[in-house]
């Protein structure tokens, strides 16, 4: 049976991670439901009803979890179980293909993103993911200030909590918790 993919870029990884080492009662009610589908997709992709890819770059910059110090034991542990541990998160490697469809956005497309950017959308592309996850906002080369452009190429640039590929199941709390 397939299952639908979902690419996660970074910095819904380290959202996630920052967020599983706090207390998640200070936070906004728009980011405990932005973490909280994180979680229920990474639930699903680990149950297999559903495929999370991300790039080989991820683990690069994932490193700290943007700490302002080097990572704890805990942050390592909790990176690699995601990450690395090929139980949750399907990687997949930055190849000349890869590259050249990232360039290629730019070129033919005339979607101009951040090097990093253009190889995870590119990334999404070339494995066949329906929605590509991510926060990143900052500045007019993000891929959600270009959702509208790279969504003509098959893909949907969205926050995590706007999917529209999240199983039924996973989309209530367990009360059983």
């Amino acid at each position: 049976m397939s299952v639908e993919k979902i690419y996660i870029e970074t910095p819904c990884f380290i959202d996630a991670i920052k967020y599983t080492l706090k207390s998640a009662s200070h936070l906004s009610q728009d980011l405990q439901n932005y973490i909280w589908h994180i979680q229920q997709i990474l639930k699903a992709s680990e149950a297999k009803d559903i495929q999370v890819i991300t790039s080989a770059l991820t683990i690069a910059e994932c490193r700290r979890a943007y700490q302002d110090k080097p990572p704890t034991p805990e942050v390592k542990r909790i990176i690699n179980s995601v990450l690395t541990s090929g139980k949750i998160i399907t990687l997949t490697q930055v190849t000349l293909g890869i590259a050249e469809r990232a360039r290629d956005l730019e070129w033919i497309d005339g979607i101009n993103l951040k090097g990093a950017d253009a190889i995870h959308v590119a990334s999404a592309l070339l494995t066949g993911c329906k929605e590509f996850f991510t926060s990143d906002q900052q500045g007019s080369r993000s891929p959600l200030k270009n959702a509208g452009k790279i969504s003509k190429l098959g893909l949907r640039v969205i926050n995590p909590s706007s999917t529209q590929l999240l199983p039924t199941d996973y989309r209530q709390e367990n009360l059983y918790e």
